[in-house]
C-alpha cells in the first residue's frame, strides 16, 4: 500500500541514524521496516522470518529492500525458502549488527543511538543520502 511504501521512504531519507532493537520475531513487513534501518541491535530470542509466498503473496516492499542491503541470495532465501533465520544467525549474515541479551536489548540499542548522535550530522546525513539515495537509488523505484 501506499503507506506503507512512503514510511519506508521516509525511513530510508530520514537524515538521522535509525537503529532497530528486536528482541523477537520479525516477520513481513516488519522485515522490510528492520531493513529500512540503518544499524541493528538483536537478542538470542529474535528471529527473522517471510512467510508471504506460503501465504500466496508477494513481497514487493521486502524484495527491493532485501536486494538492496545484502544482494539478490539473500533476498532468494527469504523470498523462496520459507527459513526461519535465529537472531545468532542473522548476526553471522551481517543482517544483525549487534548481539545482546534480552534484558539489554533497549540498553545497548539507545547506547549506540547516543554514540552515533555525537557524530557529526552533517557528516551523518550526507553519508547517509549517499548510501541510500545514490547507491541505492534502484530502492525508491522497486518500492513503487
Amino acid at each position: 500500500t501506499m503507506e506503507l511504501q512512503a514510511l519506508l521512504e521516509q525511513m530510508l531519507r530520514f537524515p538521522k541514524v535509525i537503529v532497530a532493537a528486536i528482541d523477537g520475531g520479525v516477520i513481513g513487513f516488519g522485515l522490510a521496516m528492520l531493513l529500512a534501518s540503518d544499524l541493528v541491535v538483536a537478542t538470542e530470542r529474535s528471529y527473522l522470518t517471510l512467510p508471504t509466498t506460503r501465504l500466496g503473496l508477494v513481497s514487493g516492499h521486502v524484495a527491493p529492500l532485501l536486494a538492496f542491503r545484502y544482494g539478490a541470495a539473500a533476498a532468494s532465501r527469504m523470498l523462496f525458502g520459507n527459513e526461519r533465520i535465529d537472531g545468532k544467525t542473522a548476526h553471522g549474515l551481517g543482517w544483525v549488527h549487534r548481539m545482546t541479551s534480552s534484558e539489554q536489548c533497549w540498553v545497548v540499542a539507545d547506547h549506540w543511538a547516543k554514540e552515533v548522535a555525537a557524530s557529526a550530522p552533517e557528516a551523518i546525513q550526507m553519508s547517509k543520502r549517499l548510501l541510500n539515495e545514490m547507491i541505492g537509488e534502484n530502492v525508491f523505484a522497486a518500492l513503487t
